[in-house]
């Protein structure tokens, strides 16, 4: 258990779980353009959105370490353990984002949260198809993906969903789905190894 800790670099997670919100409620004005390819105005996302994906990229890069056959062979549940974890990252990004959310009147902050766990679940399910590089970068591409094609005259389309600055109840279901059966599945299965 001291070893997958140390490995998993559980400190370093939390730290950037805090830093990620710190930097979502300083950073609520930033505002990053994206090009809309069926027509319209550029969308102005608030930089805030597409800071979850860096806190994946991250996450996405601790997971990764490790033999994947020894863990595989490992006589502790190595990816529960790893599920353990994600899940406890979850409801503290999701248990802050409320608090700061309530306290400082940021509902940005409750749309960063739910981009994480869809980021997340989004990075797992890619980690079980493609391997962890292409894991580490599917959020980034859902969000410029969303961006390009995901509004339609200046209104944000359902399935763009971490595009919406202010969280609503099909935004939040896809995350959590996303999220589920990513969690799900990184139990079940390990990580693809593309070499």
């Amino acid at each position: 258990m001291h070893i997958w800790l140390k490995l998993r670099r559980w400190q370093l997670c939390i730290g950037a779980s805090l830093g990620l919100l710190l930097l979502a409620s300083i950073g609520r004005g930033f505002q990053l353009p994206l090009p809309s390819f069926l027509g319209g105005d550029l969308i102005a996302s608030p930089l805030g959105l597409i800071l979850p994906a860096a806190w994946w990229l991250l996450l996405a890069q601790v997971l990764s370490q490790g033999d994947p056959w020894l863990e595989q062979t490992a006589l502790r549940p190595i990816r529960a353990f790893d599920a353990g974890l994600l899940s406890m990252l979850s409801g503290l990004i999701m248990g802050l984002s409320w608090l700061l959310a309530s306290v400082l009147n940021q509902p940005l902050l409750l749309a960063i949260a739910r981009n994480c766990l869809g980021f997340m679940g989004l990075g797992l399910l890619a980690a079980r198809l493609f391997g962890w590089q292409t894991a580490a970068l599917m959020p980034i591409a859902l969000h410029l993906l969303s961006g390009f094609f995901g509004q339609r005259a200046g209104q944000i389309l359902v399935w763009a969903w971490s595009l919406q600055p202010n969280p609503n109840l099909a935004s939040w279901l896809q995350a959590a789905i996303l999220w589920l059966v990513g969690i799900g599945w990184s139990i079940v299965q390990p990580a693809r190894n593309p070499g």
